[in-house]
């Protein structure tokens, strides 16, 4: 025998059997709470979006503090492996290579002097644009300068006397005693001196004690340009010289300026190498 009643045809689906109230649904719903899709939908999206937006900001952090430290580091950098107190414009220019071969080798300039000054046992001498030179047993000259000029890094202290009947010759006078043809050797050394605002303060002892390199003689007044023995100038460097009459009875003077011809000293410079 069947366990099963058959269904008539008031039990069929289409007789109009009444469905689930709402109060019903709502019950089950509480009974059964993780059967409500939309609502642990809503928070499993909030739970995401509190996440990655940890993760922006941790990523964010992260990023500007090695972009910092990066930065820091090259101003360290420049500035452990710079000895200048303003950046070298100059930077690998060094490394060019020039020869004879190269063409207006070598690169030579003259430069006047930014101090010019007669020191000795009574007042200075007027010095500047127009520099009187006085050079005896008791005077002597002291001529700064700066060199200015990169790669030209080979100097010497030259001294310019015009020639005889050369246009502006007359104009330039100078009076010498010492030897029966009135022709001197000046001694010239560089010196250490820290500033030109030091150097006329100074008296010619004191002078002396900083003398550091003994550069040889150039004559006086023989015609033409004679230079010293060269050395090696850095770009930016001061270089200070000391003129002297070393020879008894030696005396010179005379006016130094820029006007051509050329009369008392400059610095030479050129890219050469400096003579050993």
């Amino acid at each position: 025998m069947s366990k099963y009643i058959p269904l008539t045809s008031e039990d069929s689906p289409t007789s109009g059997a009444p469905l689930l109230g709402q109060d019903e649904r709502s019950q089950d719903s509480h009974l059964y709470p993780e059967y409500d899709s939309s609502d642990g939908l809503s928070r499993n999206g909030g739970r995401q979006n509190r996440w990655l937006t940890w993760v922006c900001l941790i990523a964010l952090f992260v990023t500007t503090l090695n972009l910092a430290s990066l930065h820091v580091s090259q101003i360290l950098r420049q500035i452990s492996r710079s000895p200048l107190e303003r950046a070298n414009s100059y930077i690998g220019l060094d490394r060019l290579v020039r020869n004879a071969s190269s063409p207006g080798y070598p690169l030579v300039r003259n430069i006047y002097p930014n101090f010019i000054e007669v020191v000795g046992s009574n007042a200075p001498v007027t010095s500047g644009q127009n520099a009187s030179v006085l050079l005896d047993s008791v005077h002597s000259l002291v001529v700064s300068f700066e060199s200015r000029d990169f790669g030209l890094e080979s100097c010497a202290l030259r001294l310019y006397v015009p020639h005889e009947g050369q246009r502006g010759h007359e104009e330039k006078t100078w009076k010498v005693e010492g030897n029966v043809d009135d022709i001197v050797s000046l001694s010239v050394w560089r010196s250490e001196v820290p500033t030109d605002a030091s150097l006329a303060a100074m008296s010619s002892s004191r002078l002396a004690s900083r003398r550091k390199e003994f550069l040889g003689t150039v004559p006086f007044p023989t015609p033409g340009r004679h230079n010293t023995a060269s050395f090696y100038c850095p770009w930016r460097s001061k270089q200070t010289f000391e003129v002297a009459c070393t020879s008894p009875g030696c005396g010179v003077e005379f006016v130094q300026n820029r006007i051509a011809p050329l009369l008392g000293f400059w610095m030479h410079q050129s890219e050469e190498p400096p003579n050993m």
